[in-house]
């Protein structure tokens, strides 16, 4: 996972999560809770699946922290 987080600019609950589409290169970005952000990361580390340890987070989003494609290029390259 190549993904960089960093505090959120107005809400200190939050960190801003941004992955680049490994296909387009385009940075995406998302916010969540930072005890959600650690908290998965730990999970991840134990072993869980992604849809596990970030249960509350968007299919789109779960997926550019699997394999880094955004959700416009993962229909391109998934659905021609």
């Amino acid at each position: 996972m190549l993904a960089h987080f960093t505090p959120h600019p107005t809400n200190v609950d939050l960190v801003r999560i941004s992955i680049p589409c490994c296909s387009c290169r385009k940075p995406h970005r998302f916010d969540m809770p930072e005890e959600d952000w650690f908290a998965g990361l730990d999970a991840l580390t134990n072993g869980s699946l992604t849809q596990h340890a970030f249960p509350n987070l968007a299919a789109d989003h779960r997926e550019m922290l699997i394999s880094r494609i955004c959700p416009r290029c993962f229909d391109r390259i998934c659905h021609d």
